[in-house]
């Protein structure tokens, strides 16, 4: 079995996924996308964006238990073709930014981490100059 559905959690989220696996007590997805709603500010129109749901996954496959799952419904083809072109949209355009700005975030707490005291030191310069902007 491997079927797209709409997946409404107990907790408000929406998402789309493979159905692969059901028993009595869980279900198993492949490659979730959560849906969010984004506004464009300029014209407000309302659109659905699909989010990897779980940004650490590697095996792209979650385990939900039945009782955290309100309903599971498959999505209408419209959908399913937009759920697969998000799919890979995200992974060519979208996940390597994402990975990029962690590991840039990452590096940033080492270094004030290992040397708190240049960071110290660089904002009170920055202070002093007058530029409030820290890179």
């Amino acid at each position: 079995m491997s079927i797209v559905v709409n997946v409404k959690l107990v907790n408000g989220d929406d998402l789309i996924a493979k159905l692969v696996h059901e028993d009595d007590y869980f279900y198993i997805f492949e490659e979730p996308m959560i849906v969010e709603e984004r506004v464009n500010s300029a014209t407000g129109a309302s659109v659905l964006v699909l989010v990897k749901y779980v940004h650490t996954n590697d095996l792209g496959t979650i385990e939900l238990r039945k009782e955290h799952v309100i309903v599971v419904t498959p999505v209408q083809p419209v959908f399913e073709k937009y759920y697969h072109v998000s799919k890979i949209y995200n992974a060519k355009y979208i996940e390597p930014n994402v990975i990029s700005e962690i590991e840039k975030v990452t590096s940033a707490m080492e270094d004030v981490l290992i040397s708190p005291e240049r960071v110290t030191r660089s904002k009170s310069e920055l202070k002093s100059t007058g530029n409030n902007t820290i890179h």
